[in-house]
């Protein structure tokens, strides 16, 4: 996510990312070997650690959203009243 572009796309793919995320932590638990389990844990924490950023992202994303959304409608609401 090096080019961040900001489009009304832009929550869509990063849920798509998240999915990715679960997708090879998925994989990683169940078809990865690893030599000991401390390994196996560092691999996870490092998905995790991605994966929850992006988690963030969207939460953060979603809500600023929200707060536009809830702004505009107050603004046209406004307008009708004054009118």
């Amino acid at each position: 996510m090096a080019n961040i572009v900001e489009n009304k796309y832009y929550l869509r793919t990063v849920h798509e990312e998240i999915d990715l995320y679960d997708r090879k932590l998925a994989h990683l638990l169940n078809f990865e070997t690893f030599a000991t389990e401390a390994d196996r844990a560092a691999a996870t924490r490092k998905l995790n650690l991605k994966r929850d950023a992006l988690a963030l992202t969207a939460k953060r994303r979603k809500r600023l959203k929200r707060a536009r959304r809830r702004a505009l409608s107050l603004l046209c609401l406004r307008g009708r009243t004054a009118a």
